[in-house]
């Protein structure tokens, strides 16, 4: 995070009051004393301008990043974060990670340290997704290549899920919900600031 600040220019104070935290956190952070939440790490990374990818490491002490089970290296442990947004606080959720198969994420063309759980937050995807359902996002998947495929998008301060499709010769794009009563959403292709394709929805788990 520092790197990424002083590779453009950027002072402390400026990032630390644009993600709306003190600066001795924020300073924190920068001296590896603690972590921010991913969804913190996410609009760091919108307004710095760099990729979540060049700033997640490997360590198995972070609270984001890949954890493995030295007891099975079968398998790759995957934290949850809950979906951020105005009316709920970002408070990780206390589940253990989920364990997923190497060979079933290899073969699924998934990089572990580039995809996160993410709890839903509401009903607007109903009823292929309900609120507190868990969702598997791959980070490095944030290209709309079929209509049938499911994005997470951040939309101002929080995160939804949605259909994806462009219009006009890619110019606009077009956000659709499964729930026939919520709107489709339009903005223009490379609106900044408050659309923002994270990543796409790989898997869906949820408690019965």
């Amino acid at each position: 995070m520092r790197a990424a600040i002083e590779a453009r220019g950027f002072s402390e104070a400026a990032i630390s009051a644009r993600l709306g935290v003190h600066k001795s956190t924020f300073n924190n952070w920068l001296n590896d004393r603690s972590e921010p939440k991913f969804a913190t790490l996410l609009s760091f990374c919108e307004i710095v301008g760099v990729d979540i990818g060049s700033i997640i490491k490997r360590d198995t002490d972070s609270p984001v990043n890949l954890h493995i089970d030295a007891a099975d290296t079968r398998y790759a442990e995957i934290e949850c974060y809950p979906f951020p947004d105005a009316d709920t606080p970002d408070i990780p959720i206390q589940d253990p990670p989920v364990a997923f198969l190497l060979e079933w994420l290899n073969r699924s063309g998934i990089d572990p340290a580039h995809a996160s759980i993410i709890q839903v937050a509401d009903d607007e995807m109903k009823p292929t997704f309900s609120e507190g359902d868990l969702v598997l996002v791959d980070h490095r998947s944030n290209r709309t290549e079929s209509k049938r495929d499911v994005y997470a998008v951040r939309e101002g301060d929080r995160i939804i899920l949605r259909r994806l499709e462009y219009n006009l010769d890619g110019k606009i794009l077009v956000m659709h919900s499964d729930r026939h009563d919520v709107p489709s959403t339009f903005a223009w292709r490379g609106e900044q600031g408050h659309y923002r394709v994270i990543g796409r929805v790989v898997w869906l788990g949820r408690k019965l």
